[in-house]
């Protein structure tokens, strides 16, 4: 087998890989704040529109705020 097979069908011998569901969204999160909360609210059903708006004056002010609040939005522990 090859080693991407080892990767994907059981790991390198210490069985599964777990990878967890947030991941690509706290990538998207960080390249461009705003992205990420539109995306979370979309799969809520554009509950509270203003969430995005106050993410893009956030990132417009400085980055960080922005990335803050987005990963406030869509980071969540479970419980």
């Amino acid at each position: 087998m090859s080693t991407f097979d080892n990767l994907m069908y059981g790991g390198f011998g210490f069985g599964p890989i777990c990878f967890p569901v947030y991941i690509p969204r706290l990538i998207i999160a960080v390249i461009f704040p705003p992205l990420a909360v539109f995306l979370e609210e979309m799969a809520k059903g554009f509950q509270d529109i203003s969430r995005i708006i106050i993410n893009i004056i956030l990132t417009s002010l400085f980055y960080f705020p922005g990335l803050i609040h987005a990963l406030t939005i869509n980071i969540k522990c479970p419980n």
